[in-house]
């Protein structure tokens, strides 16, 4: 069947274009008002970081000069 089928108005395209966009919007309010992340665990993992790396730079030192830092 050549030429049957249906394809949407600029209307319909438009409603679903703007239905997109309304997802998106209330997505994106909603995030920022109620994070994804709790903020307790991105500070908590900044905490444990700093520390982490500091043992790990530590680790490369020579003894001589980790003796002279702690």
């Amino acid at each position: 069947m050549s030429g049957a089928g249906y394809f949407p108005s600029w209307v319909e395209l438009s409603i679903m274009a703007a239905t997109f966009s309304g997802f998106i919007l209330v997505y994106m309010v909603a995030t920022k008002f109620f994070p994804i992340i709790s903020l307790w665990e991105i500070q908590e993992g900044r905490e444990e970081s700093i520390r982490e790396v500091s043992e790990r730079v530590a680790s490369y030192l020579p003894d001589e000069i980790r003796a002279v830092q702690t």
